[in-house]
This record gives structure tokens, sequence and C-alpha cells, in this order.
């Protein structure tokens, strides 16, 4: 009883901080941005454990905000979905292992409305910076364009977790990198090994 409580407290309590944490560290840092043109809406690609800061670049990159992400049906997708919403981003809840059939279908219509995607490849389990098919998939079957997001900090922590949760430090410097569209290789196996490969070059 007492867990279930404390699970409810923290649900409630912990987005709203977060969200106060993210803005205090993004005001206090220096930004720099290296953003390739926009063409469409687009399939956003952005690993597990680099994502603290992600919601202030897709200010950037896009002037009308209608951006969905996926997340895992878990207690911790409960909490990226509550902190994300505090930004206006709608998730839709599904992975690999867990009704991940349900959140194809839900991101295909999502991408076919011209909306925008969000998705980390390597989530919600790892292991660490593997690419799993579900970006490949969405966007041969939208045929809507995948492109890199990756946040770079001159100053951060990095929790010792599967995916190295990288949380930048005050004051720091903060490079936002939006890169694409990419030409991927027909083979999905191909393609995971390409996008894995062009990420760690940025």
């Amino acid at each position: 009883m007492l867990k279930k409580l404390k699970k409810k407290i923290l649900r409630v309590v912990a987005p709203p901080l977060v969200y106060i944490l993210m803005w205090l560290i993004y005001l206090s840092s220096k930004k720099r941005y290296h953003l390739d043109p926009l063409e469409s809406n687009f399939i956003a690609v952005c690993w597990h454990g680099n994502f603290l800061m992600m919601p202030f670049l897709y200010d950037k990159v896009k002037k009308i905000q209608d951006l969905y992400f996926i997340t895992s049906t878990h207690n911790d997708g409960d909490l990226i979905e509550k902190t994300l919403g505090l930004f206006k981003l709608r998730s839709i809840r599904g992975s690999t292992n867990q009704d991940g059939f349900k959140a194809l279908l839900k991101s295909l219509k999502v991408l076919k409305e011209g909306k925008d995607l969000f998705i980390t490849p390597d989530g919600p389990k790892g292991p660490y910076h593997d690419v799993k098919d579900g970006a490949i998939v969405l966007s041969q079957k939208s045929k809507v364009p995948i492109y890199l997001c990756v946040v770079k900090y001159s100053k951060s922590w990095e929790l010792k977790t599967w995916d190295r949760f990288g949380i930048p430090k005050p004051f720091c410097t903060i490079d936002y990198y939006f890169k694409g569209p990419i030409n991927l290789p027909s083979d999905i196996e191909e393609a995971k090994v390409y996008i894995r490969e062009q990420m760690e070059q940025i």
C-alpha cells in the first residue's frame, strides 16, 4: 500500500520538478544549433540517454508544433509522458515488446496526417546505442524521412544506467544537431548499422 502511494506521489510531483530543472539548465546555458533544412514532416531519432534537453530543439526546427513521441507502457513511460506533456508534446504508448503493433498503427496514422514523430531507437531498455527496427519500418511504410538528433553538452553528469543518461550541468554549452533527411539502405539490417554510424559520427 505504501509503495503504491509513493508511486502516485512521484507521478504527480516528479514531472513539474523535472520540467523546471530542464528550463533552469536551458536558460543558464549557451546554445548552438546545427540544423539542416526541413523539407516535410519527419521521424526524429535520438538516443535514449540523450533526450533530456531534446524538447527545446523542436521549437527551433518547426514553428507549428505537432510532435508525437513513442514511450513505453511501463512506469518510467508515465513519468516521461507527463513531463513532455508540459511541453505540449503528445505520446503514443507502446514498445517493441509490449503493445508494439498498436503503437505502430497509431504512429503510421500520425505520420500520414503530416505530423512529426520522435523515437529513441535504442529504447526503452537497450542495449546501449542498439538501433531497433521501428523508425526504419515506419519510414519505409510512410515515406516520411528520418532526421538524426544529437545533443552534446560541454559539461554533464552521466548516470550509471544502461543508456548512460546524460544531464547537462548549469552554465554549460549545449550543441543541438538536427541532420537529414538521411538516405537509408533498403535492407533493414544495413539501415540500422547506417543510422548508428551516422549518429555516432555527429
